[in-house]
């Protein structure tokens, strides 16, 4: 597949609730999880439109958060991969993802979970489906991405629940297409 560097203002106005963004960080933090998960990814995001202004609802180190796409573009060290479902949603399951992914801001980062995911990438240890529990109030970044979908009855990853889902198998869900690196200009 070309991943050919397209202009971010090229595809915002066809960005929909639900679209997904997936980072290829630059950080030491964001090379070793795409070394452990043999990905070009590292976070992951999903698109909101929110007032008029197109955001990107993540959870990073201080929690959940809503910041303009814009704004990432501009400061992010890395890419920026925009995905699109591959089946049509419904306008109002697109609303209720949003209503779900806004409803959980503020929420902390999960990170003993991101940590005990780490560990069992760091030295090769299978996650059994004991580990794979329900986002228990705290998310990191993959998780949320996928339990937004898992809430509304869409299943981005088979293998794993949205637990330990990890940006790579949110890369490699047969529900959704590639469609353009962002930029800025």
């Amino acid at each position: 597949m070309s991943k050919l560097h397209n202009s971010y203002l090229q595809h915002r106005g066809a960005m929909q609730d639900g679209d997904v963004l997936l980072f290829k960080g630059q950080s030491w933090l964001s090379k070793i999880i795409k070394w452990r998960t043999q990905s070009d990814y590292s976070h992951a995001g999903i698109v909101v439109w929110w007032n008029g202004r197109l955001m990107v609802l993540e959870a990073i180190g201080q929690g959940v958060l809503a910041r303009p796409i814009s704004y990432n573009l501009e400061h992010y060290t890395g890419e920026i991969e925009y995905f699109r479902p591959k089946q049509e949603i419904a306008n109002e399951v697109r609303t209720s993802m949003a209503q779900f992914a806004q409803a959980q801001l503020g929420k902390k980062y999960a990170t003993r979970r991101l940590v005990g995911f780490f560990l069992k990438l760091i030295f090769n240890r299978p996650l059994q489906s004991q580990d794979s529990t329900e986002a228990a109030g705290r998310y990191f970044c993959s998780e949320y991405v996928a339990d937004i979908y898992a809430k509304n009855g869409l299943d981005l990853d088979i293998e794993r629940s949205s637990g330990y889902t990890s940006p790579d198998r949110i890369a490699t869900a047969a529900g959704l297409n590639f469609i353009a690196t962002l930029n800025r200009f």
